[in-house]
């Protein structure tokens, strides 16, 4: 019989040597992507991070990570704002950190902000079976690690003029390199004004139909809109929905007035 058997697999042509590591390099090397070998991938390898924009002001990554799933071990090593769209348990470890550490959670509609220029965060984090996390990750590209003729790691500290804003628009978060703005307009309303802002990203926050600047349309969580400013904005709200048993955010806009 085993004479039988070693035939059989012969003639589908497996390897005599069957050890569990040859098959295991075997399929490495056909099938896995050698970054994702790598003990830390920089956020843009990440497979749960997903780049929806990029240009010379920011970078926009939008992770989205199934109940009871995880990410790979990451570095996020700019600046950036992060925006949360569910409310959701995860265990955040960091590299250097203990590999059993207690669950945080994440509120829709919170903003945090991330000095990570400075200090880099290198992480994983894996998410509670009940429920997915979403969250979008504003890099502000300008604030990166630089190092002086001196060998010294520093950076810009421009925290940029302020230009004001309309009325309606309140200010949420301040911080090196951004300000974080909050527009909200009730179902049935509208608001017009000029936002002075030369660089600037609204990120949705609610849903909501709506017709002016930004199109006739419904507006979805975490759609984005890049601009240039001064910006005209005519805005009504025809309707809003949360989805059946959904939590929703309080403000219909966020806008990051880069600095």
């Amino acid at each position: 019989r085993r004479g039988d058997d070693s035939t059989g697999a012969l003639s589908h042509r497996m390897q005599r040597d069957a050890s569990a590591d040859a098959i295991a390099a075997d399929f490495v090397a056909e099938y896995v992507d050698k970054e994702l070998l790598l003990p830390v991938l920089e956020v843009q390898q990440e497979p749960r991070h997903n780049f929806v924009l990029t240009n010379d002001t920011v970078r926009v990554y939008r992770a989205l990570v199934p109940p009871g799933d995880k990410t790979l071990m990451h570095a996020h090593r700019h600046d950036a704002v992060y925006f949360f769209f569910t409310r959701t348990l995860y265990r955040n470890m960091l590299e250097a950190g203990p590999m059993s550490v207690p669950e945080e959670e994440t509120r829709v509609g919170e903003v945090r902000y991330g000095c990570h220029a400075d200090c880099p965060l290198i992480h994983k984090f894996s998410i509670n079976p009940s429920t997915p996390i979403v969250v979008m990750c504003v890099e502000l590209a300008k604030f990166v690690p630089q190092v002086d003729a001196g060998g010294e790691v520093g950076r810009p500290l421009s925290e940029g003029p302020s230009h004001g804003a309309p009325d309606g628009m309140t200010l949420s978060e301040e911080r090196r390199g951004a300000r974080v703005w909050e527009l909200h307009v009730d179902e049935g309303a509208s608001w017009r004004g000029t936002v002075p802002f030369p660089r600037m990203l609204w990120v949705v926050g609610q849903a909501a139909e709506v017709r002016g600047t930004f199109g006739d349309r419904w507006l979805m969580p975490a759609d984005l809109f890049y601009h240039e400013g001064p910006l005209d904005v005519d805005l009504q709200v025809l309707s809003s929905s949360p989805g059946k048993g959904q939590e929703q955010c309080r403000s219909l806009f966020w806008i990051v007035e880069c600095l």
